[in-house]
C-alpha cells in the first residue's frame, strides 16, 4: 500500500513563519497596551499638576496668612489691630489676633 502525499501539503511543512492574521493580532495586542499605558501616564501626569498647583496655592495663603499675622508683608504691623490674651500660663500666652475689619481671627502662641 502506497500513500499519496500532496505536493502542497509538502510545501506547506518545509515553510515556517508567521501568518498575516498572527502578525496582525499581535501589533493590535500590543497597540492596546500601549494606549492603555500612554492613557495612564497622562492621568499621572495631570493630577501631579493638579497637586502641584494646589501645594503652590497653599503656599501663597499661608505666605498671606503669616503676613497679616505677624506683619513682615507690605502691610506693615498697623494690618493687626486687636490682640487679647485667649489663654495664659507661667511660660507662655495664647492670643486672639484680629485685622482692622474683623475679616481675620486667629489664635497666636507666644513663648515668655
Amino acid at each position: 500500500m502506497q500513500y499519496h502525499v500532496c505536493p502542497t501539503a509538502q510545501r506547506r511543512d518545509k515553510q515556517s513563519g508567521f501568518t498575516l492574521i498572527e502578525v496582525l493580532l499581535a501589533v493590535l495586542i500590543m497597540s492596546m497596551a500601549y494606549v492603555t499605558i500612554l492613557q495612564n501616564f497622562s492621568v499621572s501626569m495631570r493630577n501631579i499638576f493638579r497637586l502641584d498647583e494646589k501645594r503652590t496655592s497653599m503656599f501663597e495663603n499661608h505666605l498671606a496668612f503669616e503676613q497679616v499675622l505677624f506683619g513682615t508683608g507690605d502691610e506693615g504691623e498697623d494690618a493687626v489691630s486687636e490682640e487679647t490674651v485667649f489663654l495664659e500660663s507661667a511660660s507662655w500666652a495664647l492670643y486672639q489676633v484680629a485685622t482692622d475689619d474683623n475679616e481675620l481671627m486667629t489664635l497666636k502662641l507666644v513663648k515668655k
